[in-house]
């Protein structure tokens, strides 16, 4: 009877051992699909928002598709308001660049007038100067670029007098940058002072010996090259004479340069050192003649003057000096002109000019230099008595001197 009850208490501890083991497996089993489900799950979440990742890139580049081309649509619109308008406006009036359809053939016009006024109260001296007015500028032109590479300017001046003369016309060819190859009339390389523009020069007139010496340069017919970039410039050209020099005598001739380093060039802060010269043989009448009149020109009086000098060549040498520093700055120049005499027996003859001179700017503005020289200078506020601008306002001293005749002779400048 033990024997037989051990035996039944096995088989159904070994029944019951096997049936929850039997349980167990179909748990996991159960479990096993809910994981199986699970991860279907996921994947399928997961290629939605794939699917909705795709569709957002879709759209962000269909929107910037249709920005791109509602702007092109503006620009264009914009464009042929502008063209509309500008044929549109009165010849009086201020008209926009124009150019071709393509845009590959440009023009604007240009222009300027400067107006002098001056008083002189003579107390010392023996000469009377002439108080009263003066057109100092009045000139029209036309700027334009043809095909990316080109560009041309013709301008005619018609202040001082009724006669009316030709100041640029030229073609550059700017497609070897940074150098630009100039033909046709136009400034020569000479001073600082002479290739900043009479825009943006500090007074009414550039200094005395600038002018006095620039027999050998101002504008003339002839080919240059110029190159400059925010460190340095450099500029050489070959020029004969004036356009308004014309005759049957054989005209004069003559190399012109200039080279400058500006090792700070940045926003409020400048140093610029430099020098040029040109070296001229006069036209067939074998003389030339130095001369300038005040520092403001309603008064021809020739303070300055050599007189018609015979001269078998003729020559300048130059140095310059500009440094910017905020709203202060300073600038100056020494000029050496000579001339190698034409005449057998007359001894040469050298002079030497000079002009130095400090600014600032009450409204805090700085000049700004560019391709060599000094360039448009933005106020901080545009002048304006509806708005209430006030402009840029800028004080300045100057200190000039011309003298010469330091071999001896007959010339004296007085």
């Amino acid at each position: 009877l033990p024997l037989a009850l051990a035996a039944g208490l096995w088989l159904g501890t070994a029944q019951a051992a096997f049936a929850a083991d039997a349980a167990t497996e179909q748990r996991l089993d159960r479990l096993e699909g809910r994981l199986d489900a699970l991860e279907n799950a996921v994947k399928a979440r997961d290629a939605t928002i794939e699917g909705l990742q795709r569709a957002v890139q879709q759209r962000d580049a269909k929107i910037e598709s249709l920005e791109k081309a509602a702007a092109q649509a503006q620009q264009t619109a914009a464009q042929a308001e502008k063209t509309a308008v500008a044929a549109a406006k009165p010849a009086a009036g201020p008209v926009t660049a124009l150019q071709s359809a393509d845009g590959k053939v440009k023009f604007a016009f240009r222009g300027r007038i400067d107006a002098d006024a001056g008083l002189y109260a003579n107390d010392k001296g023996s000469h009377d100067f002439n108080s009263g007015t003066l057109l100092r500028r009045a000139r029209m032109g036309l700027d334009g670029t043809l095909y990316d590479d080109f560009a041309w300017r013709i301008e005619a001046e018609f202040g001082q007098g009724n006669a009316v003369s030709l100041t640029d016309a030229y073609v550059a060819y700017t497609g070897l940058s940074p150098v630009t190859l100039i033909m046709g009339q136009h400034k020569t390389p000479y001073t600082l002072e002479d290739r900043t523009s009479a825009n943006f020069i500090t007074f009414m007139e550039r200094g005395l010996f600038v002018d006095a010496f620039n027999a050998g340069a101002n504008r003339k017919i002839g080919i240059s090259a110029k190159a400059a970039d925010k460190h340095w410039n450099a500029w050489l050209g070959a020029f004969g004479e004036n356009a308004q020099v014309s005759g049957p005598a054989d005209e004069g001739w003559g190399i012109n340069g200039n080279f400058g380093v500006t090792p700070v060039n940045e926003a409020g802060r400048l140093l610029h050192l430099g020098g040029s010269g040109y070296y001229r043989g006069p036209d067939a009448s074998h003389t030339v003649r130095f001369s300038d009149t005040p520092e403001i020109q309603i008064d021809s009086t020739r303070l300055a003057d050599t007189g018609t000098v015979s001269a078998q060549h003729y020559w300048f040498t130059g140095a310059e000096m500009a440094a910017v520093y905020g709203p202060f700055s300073v600038q100056g120049e020494y000029g050496r002109a000579g001339i190698d005499r034409a005449t057998a027996g007359e001894p040469d003859v050298a002079f030497d000019g000079y002009y130095a001179f400090a600014s600032y700017f009450l409204t805090g503005e700085s000049r700004v230099f560019k391709d060599g020289a000094f360039d448009r200078l933005k106020p901080k506020a545009d002048f304006s008595l509806s708005k209430g601008g006030i402009g840029a306002w800028e004080t300045a001293g100057l200190d000039f001197g011309v003298y010469g005749g330091s071999t001896g002779g007959n010339l004296s400048i007085t």
